[in-house]
């Protein structure tokens, strides 16, 4: 699949993906003043440092998956009460679910901002250094990431659902306080 000068268009593809998908974070972030960041209630009860922490902390089994991919070892073992896989069982995947945002939660309340932030800049670094660097045959593999339910790299980071987790469930809700708290000045 390597032509020998750079990427395959699929591994390309995936990689710039990830760069419009870090250009919009980045944007949204940017548009929340620091001090905003901490207030409550920018979704529900959390503050927007909480989503983004939230965000970032669900993210993180893919980037083990690929960091571990990359380097040829077992991805590392979060300690959360529950497996990603195991919280989207349909007996009782929503009390898993919400077993885990709560623990995401507690475990980044007393976090600041500033911590939050550098986090997720990481997770951006290695998801992007980690697909840049992993074997082009695994790009199309399916099978190959266990967070991503069979599917291959390639697919689940260009299909539609790949960041419909922040697009879909957080992201109108976050526009929608930024929109309210700027009417508030």
């Amino acid at each position: 699949m390597t032509n020998g000068s750079g990427p395959t268009p699929t591994k390309q593809a995936v990689l710039n993906r990830l760069a419009e998908e870090q250009a919009t974070w980045d944007a949204l972030i940017a548009e929340v003043p620091p001090a905003w960041a901490v207030e409550p209630n920018a979704m529900g009860a959390w503050s927007f440092k909480d989503v983004v922490a939230h965000l970032t902390g669900w993210r993180q089994p893919l980037v083990n998956d690929l960091v571990a991919a990359v380097q040829g070892t077992p991805p590392a073992r979060l300690d959360w009460p529950f497996t990603r896989i195991e919280s989207e069982d349909p007996t009782h995947g929503e009390a898993r679910t919400q077993a885990i945002n709560d623990w995401l939660f507690d475990q980044n309340r007393d976090r600041s901002y500033d911590q939050v932030l550098a986090e997720v800049s990481l997770q951006w670094t290695l998801l992007r250094t980690a697909v840049a660097l992993i074997p082009d045959d695994l790009v199309e593999r399916r099978g190959v990431l266990a967070n991503l339910y069979g599917d291959s790299l390639a697919g689940a980071m260009l299909g539609p659902d790949a960041f419909g987790h922040f697009h879909d469930e957080h992201e109108p809700g976050i526009r929608a306080w930024l929109n309210a708290r700027r009417a508030a000045g």
